[in-house]
Formats: C-alpha cells, structure tokens, sequence
C-alpha cells in the first residue's frame, strides 16, 4: 500500500499519468519485495523511485516487463552466485581457524575443537 502511494506520487509529480503505466509496473515489480537482508525504509523507496524515474526520462532504464521464466532464470544466478560467494567465504573462514589453531599449538595451547577431537581419540583410540 505505502509502495502504490509513493509511486503514484511520484509519477504523478511528472505529469502524463496515462503515458507511464509500463513504468509503474516495472516499479512494482522491482520494490514489492524487500531485499534481503535488509528492508526499505519509506525515503529509500522514494529517492530509488525517483533515481529511476529520472534514469526512464533519460531513456537509461528499460521497462520492458520480462517473461517470468527470464525472470527466473536471472534470480536463479543471482543465487547462485552469493552461493559462490559465500562458500569461498567460508573457505576463507575456515583456513583462518586453521592458522589460529596452528598458532596455539606453536605456544602449547590447543582449541576447543581440538581438545574435543583429542578426548574423542582417547576415547576410542581405533575410530583414528
């Protein structure tokens, strides 16, 4: 509701209501849905409305509405790729816990995970 009444607003501010129906319906489609993980507050839906608006008069935005399978397609690599992102993230992670643990053994210390995985050996000392 909050989305209707600012585009309409907006678009209202430019004149030629009639005129800018593909446009409000490319606003639509793109501000329905928060972007996760954060969400819109009211003046970020009006200043990348009107950033928009001003990128249609321009002729820099393309309000052509897309089949729902290109839709789709381009959602899935999107996903995709903060999948990616986020696996070599976690590499990374992972590599880091490694140089720590390396550098407590250095000084005779050990990390939780490896005291746990020491007391497992202990216990069981043919699992290893």
């Amino acid at each position: 509701m909050i989305l209707d009444n600012i585009i309409d607003r907006q678009l209202n501010a430019m004149g030629e209501r009639h005129s800018l129906e593909a446009l409000r319906e490319h606003l639509l489609a793109k501000y329905q849905e928060e972007p996760f993980p954060n969400q819109y507050t009211e003046q970020d839906l009006y200043e990348n409305i009107r950033h928009d608006i001003q990128g249609y008069q321009a002729g820099k935005l393309d309000v052509a509405l897309r089949a729902p399978l290109t839709e789709c397609k381009q959602e899935l690599e999107a996903l995709q790729d903060l999948y990616i992102e986020c696996q070599n993230e976690v590499r990374e992670l992972r590599d880091y816990i490694d140089e720590l643990e390396t550098i407590l053994l250095e000084h005779d210390l050990e990390s939780p995970r490896a005291a746990k995985q020491r007391l497992r050996q202990q216990e069981d000392p043919y699992r290893f």
